[in-house]
Protein backbone atom coordinates (compact mmCIF):
# COMPACT_ATOMS: atom_id res chain seq x y z
CA UNK A 1 0.00 0.00 0.00
CA UNK A 2 1.29 3.45 -0.94
CA UNK A 3 0.28 5.34 2.22
CA UNK A 4 0.40 9.12 1.91
CA UNK A 5 2.17 11.10 4.61
CA UNK A 6 -0.60 13.00 6.41
CA UNK A 7 0.46 15.83 8.71
CA UNK A 8 -1.49 16.90 11.76
CA UNK A 9 -2.83 15.44 14.95
CA UNK A 10 -4.34 11.98 15.06
CA UNK A 11 -7.78 13.59 15.14
CA UNK A 12 -7.01 15.63 12.00
CA UNK A 13 -5.55 12.60 10.23
CA UNK A 14 -8.57 10.50 11.18
CA UNK A 15 -10.99 13.15 9.90
CA UNK A 16 -9.15 13.49 6.60
CA UNK A 17 -9.04 9.72 6.04
CA UNK A 18 -12.75 9.50 6.93
CA UNK A 19 -13.58 12.24 4.41
CA UNK A 20 -11.49 10.60 1.68
CA UNK A 21 -13.11 7.23 2.31
CA UNK A 22 -16.67 8.54 2.21
CA UNK A 23 -16.05 10.75 -0.82
CA UNK A 24 -14.53 7.77 -2.63
CA UNK A 25 -17.64 5.69 -1.96
CA UNK A 26 -19.92 8.55 -3.00
CA UNK A 27 -17.99 9.03 -6.26
CA UNK A 28 -18.20 5.27 -6.89
CA UNK A 29 -21.98 5.32 -6.39
CA UNK A 30 -22.46 8.36 -8.63
CA UNK A 31 -20.34 6.70 -11.32
CA UNK A 32 -22.53 3.59 -11.12
CA UNK A 33 -25.96 5.22 -10.81
CA UNK A 34 -25.47 8.78 -12.12
CA UNK A 35 -26.67 10.16 -8.79
CA UNK A 36 -25.80 10.00 -5.10
CA UNK A 37 -27.74 6.90 -4.09
CA UNK A 38 -27.19 3.41 -2.78
CA UNK A 39 -29.45 0.87 -4.46
CA UNK A 40 -30.93 -1.40 -1.79
CA UNK A 41 -33.28 -4.28 -2.57
CA UNK A 42 -36.15 -2.43 -0.83
CA UNK A 43 -35.48 0.94 -2.44
CA UNK A 44 -32.86 3.60 -2.98
CA UNK A 45 -31.03 5.23 -0.08
CA UNK A 46 -30.02 8.84 -0.74
CA UNK A 47 -26.45 9.42 0.44
CA UNK A 48 -24.05 12.31 0.95
CA UNK A 49 -20.49 12.36 2.22
CA UNK A 50 -21.37 14.01 5.56
CA UNK A 51 -24.06 11.44 6.37
CA UNK A 52 -21.77 8.56 5.39
CA UNK A 53 -19.03 9.97 7.63
CA UNK A 54 -21.30 10.02 10.66
CA UNK A 55 -22.76 6.61 9.84
CA UNK A 56 -19.52 4.66 9.39
CA UNK A 57 -17.47 6.41 12.04
CA UNK A 58 -20.20 5.97 14.66
CA UNK A 59 -20.61 2.33 13.64
CA UNK A 60 -16.91 1.62 14.14
CA UNK A 61 -16.68 3.66 17.34
CA UNK A 62 -19.69 1.81 18.78
CA UNK A 63 -17.95 -1.44 17.80
CA UNK A 64 -15.02 -0.49 20.05
CA UNK A 65 -12.60 0.87 17.46
CA UNK A 66 -10.28 3.58 18.81
CA UNK A 67 -9.67 6.67 16.68
CA UNK A 68 -6.28 5.31 15.65
CA UNK A 69 -7.78 1.97 14.64
CA UNK A 70 -10.53 3.72 12.64
CA UNK A 71 -7.91 5.87 10.88
CA UNK A 72 -5.89 2.73 10.03
CA UNK A 73 -9.03 1.00 8.72
CA UNK A 74 -9.91 3.93 6.47
CA UNK A 75 -6.38 4.04 5.08
CA UNK A 76 -6.50 0.28 4.48
CA UNK A 77 -9.67 0.45 2.36
CA UNK A 78 -8.44 3.40 0.30
CA UNK A 79 -6.73 2.49 -2.96
CA UNK A 80 -3.74 4.79 -2.58
CA UNK A 81 -1.76 3.10 -5.38
CA UNK A 82 -4.16 4.04 -8.21
CA UNK A 83 -2.55 7.45 -8.62
CA UNK A 84 0.79 5.85 -9.53
CA UNK A 85 -0.77 4.38 -12.71
CA UNK A 86 -1.95 7.77 -14.01
CA UNK A 87 -0.06 9.11 -17.01
CA UNK A 88 0.34 12.73 -15.99
CA UNK A 89 1.62 13.85 -19.38
CA UNK A 90 -1.72 12.90 -20.99
CA UNK A 91 -3.39 15.87 -19.26
CA UNK A 92 -3.12 19.56 -20.04
CA UNK A 93 -2.92 20.12 -16.28
CA UNK A 94 -2.90 17.47 -13.59
CA UNK A 95 -4.34 18.37 -10.17
CA UNK A 96 -4.78 14.85 -8.92
CA UNK A 97 -7.45 12.17 -8.97
CA UNK A 98 -10.44 11.59 -6.70
CA UNK A 99 -9.74 9.00 -4.05
CA UNK A 100 -10.76 5.42 -4.78
CA UNK A 101 -11.66 2.50 -2.57
CA UNK A 102 -10.32 -1.01 -2.79
CA UNK A 103 -12.77 -3.74 -3.79
CA UNK A 104 -12.85 -4.77 -0.13
CA UNK A 105 -13.69 -1.20 0.88
CA UNK A 106 -16.60 -1.05 -1.56
CA UNK A 107 -17.82 -4.41 -0.31
CA UNK A 108 -17.62 -3.19 3.31
CA UNK A 109 -19.69 -0.07 2.56
CA UNK A 110 -22.21 -2.19 0.64
CA UNK A 111 -22.59 -4.57 3.60
CA UNK A 112 -23.16 -1.71 6.05
CA UNK A 113 -25.73 -0.03 3.83
CA UNK A 114 -27.47 -3.35 3.16
CA UNK A 115 -27.80 -3.89 6.91
CA UNK A 116 -29.05 -0.33 7.34
CA UNK A 117 -31.64 -0.76 4.59
CA UNK A 118 -32.82 -4.02 6.14
CA UNK A 119 -33.22 -2.27 9.49
CA UNK A 120 -35.20 0.58 7.94
CA UNK A 121 -37.44 -1.92 6.15
CA UNK A 122 -38.00 -3.90 9.35
CA UNK A 123 -38.83 -0.80 11.42
CA UNK A 124 -40.77 0.90 8.67
CA UNK A 125 -39.57 4.09 7.01
CA UNK A 126 -41.63 6.41 9.26
CA UNK A 127 -40.33 4.87 12.49
CA UNK A 128 -36.74 4.80 11.18
CA UNK A 129 -36.98 8.46 10.08
CA UNK A 130 -38.25 9.43 13.53
CA UNK A 131 -35.44 7.49 15.27
CA UNK A 132 -32.86 9.20 13.08
CA UNK A 133 -34.17 12.63 14.06
CA UNK A 134 -36.23 13.36 10.98
CA UNK A 135 -39.91 14.04 10.80
CA UNK A 136 -42.42 11.48 9.70
CA UNK A 137 -43.78 12.02 6.21
CA UNK A 138 -47.29 11.77 7.62
CA UNK A 139 -46.70 14.96 9.61
CA UNK A 140 -46.19 17.02 6.41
Amino acid sequence: MNTPNIAGTLEEQHQLALEWTCEAFLIHQVAMHRRAIYRHRYGDIAICSIALQGFIDTHLEDSGYSMERRFNWYMTILDTAHEDAVKHESFLAYWGQPTKLTHGGIHWFNCLLDQFGDMVQELGPDVARKLMGGESEKSH
